[in-house]
């Protein structure tokens, strides 16, 4: 998974461990990727990611827990809000290491974006305003079951609203060029 982290004003890749729903919260162990492929651009080759020896993003109250009987001992892991995180199933174990699918790029850029959107909605709310989500009466809108991306594609609509024509660049990292398959970078 892809998060973003404050302290470096990044995004990192872990792995989840724990889930608190209770408080959205989740422990993230941080993995670190390195590329085994120097012909290729970096963020166009495909990371390889493994844990984390430890570092500075640490927090040692979390690295011992224990669950169900069991204890797990962590070298670097944090907590992170669950609403931020971005989950991916696209890896192929090598060894001790994981060959990520996504492009190091668009992690980055899908977390730090999922960061600001969770940000921005996180609003203390006064007795004297209530919020009404105007998109679940939109045609489309409303069949989007997720609150988050159901606002980021209505940021979208609005920021677009009088456009007429759009340019897109890759980085290299589109897939399915000319089909209704095609995807690339953040999408």
């Amino acid at each position: 998974m892809a998060i973003y982290n404050d302290t470096l004003n990044s995004a990192i890749i872990g792995r989840i461990r724990f889930k608190n729903p209770i408080n959205n919260s989740i422990l993230v162990e941080h993995w670190l990727h390195f590329i085994d492929n120097v012909v290729e651009s970096p963020s166009y080759a495909k990371p390889l990611v493994s844990r984390c020896p430890g570092c500075s993003l640490h927090i040692s109250s979390y690295a011992n827990v224990k669950k169900s009987k069991r204890k797990y001992r962590y070298s670097c892991i944090a907590s992170y809000n669950a609403l931020t995180a971005i989950c991916f199933v696209d890896i192929v174990k090598r060894g001790d290491n994981y060959l990520l699918r996504p492009s190091l790029v668009e992690l980055q850029q899908k977390a730090t974006k999922q960061y600001d959107l969770v940000k921005a909605l996180i609003v203390t709310p006064t007795p004297s305003t209530t919020t009404v989500d105007s998109s679940l009466t939109d045609v489309v809108l409303k069949y989007i079951p997720t609150p988050v991306t159901r606002s980021q594609l209505c940021q979208l609509k609005q920021d677009f609203k009088f456009t007429r024509t759009l340019e897109f660049y890759t980085d290299g990292s589109m897939m399915a060029h000319r089909t209704d398959q095609c995807v690339m970078g953040i999408g």
